[in-house]
């Protein structure tokens, strides 16, 4: 029965020409999936750990994600019905649970949230998806945080669960100091991806103070993502300039020509800003920075607007 799904699923992940015929096959996966799930219609030789065949309700899975959604409200609901019950069965998987047990049931719900998130299944089962998913960012196996944090970037692009995301923002950022590389670099992209005008302002000032902890194989990615962070929303050019100054000033080496010249054309074009851009360059400069892309905009924006500059009572 697995070897005939693997085929299953080889065929259906072709093309539309070569898949066509198949469709019925839909239908009979959903109706196994169900006896596995449901009423556990396999010998003892094929349950694992009080779970029925879990392998093959993995494969199922995932070869119904090669399907577009179920048509009729029976197949839809039939499909529902399967999700929620995987969803509670994981659920009850208490702490008293075998490590082999809980990476079979892990194994079918990551595959079950593939699922939903490939037929775009209704809100509750997206819902759940979050809600699991953010309690698995605080475990202590990796590999579980990594595909958690995983399939809550891909969750994020669905604008109708972003906000339930936004809770777990805490958490997330913890992941970035996690001695695994691949999980740090998992979280700053959920962080990026997640990111909108609420949140904004506290996400790229903590990826700012990160940046000088984070390793040097990141700083270049995380310098480029907080510089499209801070110009998509920032609340004003004020903040731009410190975001950017900051950048310089930490990460010289990891920023482009662009990212100079950008501000400094944000700066040009806002009259109001230019005696704050003036003063703020000439205090990074007072402590010690001197990269030449900062040398550069410094350059500018002293030579341009330092006449701007109030100058303190008693200062030389």
């Amino acid at each position: 029965m697995l070897c005939l799904h693997v085929l299953c699923c080889c065929w259906a992940s072709c093309d539309a020409v070569c898949a066509a015929g198949y469709e019925q096959c839909q239908g009979k996966l959903l109706r196994l999936l169900e006896r596995l799930v449901y009423l556990r219609e396999v010998t003892a030789d094929y349950t694992y750990y009080g779970i029925a065949s879990p392998w093959l309700q993995a494969k199922v899975l995932r070869t119904l994600q090669y399907f577009p959604s179920p048509e009729g409200t029976a197949a839809q609901r039939q499909l529902h019905d399967v999700l929620v019950a995987i969803f509670n069965s994981c659920a009850e998987t208490g702490k008293s649970s075998t490590v082999n047990k809980t990476n079979a049931q892990h194994a079918i719900l990551f595959e079950a949230i593939s699922l939903i998130l490939a037929l775009d299944c209704s809100k509750d089962l997206l819902a759940s998806s979050v809600t699991t998913l953010g309690r698995f960012l605080s475990v202590k196996e990796p590999n579980i945080r990594y595909l958690a944090l995983e399939n809550l970037t891909r969750l994020a692009l669905v604008p109708e669960v972003l906000e339930s995301i936004t809770p777990h923002q805490g958490t997330i950022l913890g992941n970035l100091k996690d001695p695994d590389v691949s999980i740090r670099r998992r979280a700053l992209d959920l962080l990026f991806t997640m990111c909108d005008g609420g949140s904004a302002v506290e996400v790229v000032e903590e990826l700012v103070k990160y940046l000088t902890v984070a390793d040097f194989g990141m700083r270049e990615e995380l310098v480029l993502k907080i510089c499209i962070l801070a110009e998509k929303f920032a609340p004003n050019v004020q903040w731009y300039v410190d975001v950017v100054l900051a950048l310089l000033e930490r990460a010289g080496d990891f920023c482009n020509d662009d990212i100079w010249h950008r501000v400094v054309q944000l700066i040009t074009n806002n009259e109001g800003s230019q005696a704050y851009a003036a003063s703020q360059v000439v205090e990074v400069l007072g402590r010690g920075a001197s990269h030449e892309a900062l040398m550069c905009m410094a350059a500018y924006v002293i030579g341009e607007y330092g006449r701007l500059i109030k100058v303190k009572p008693g200062s030389a």
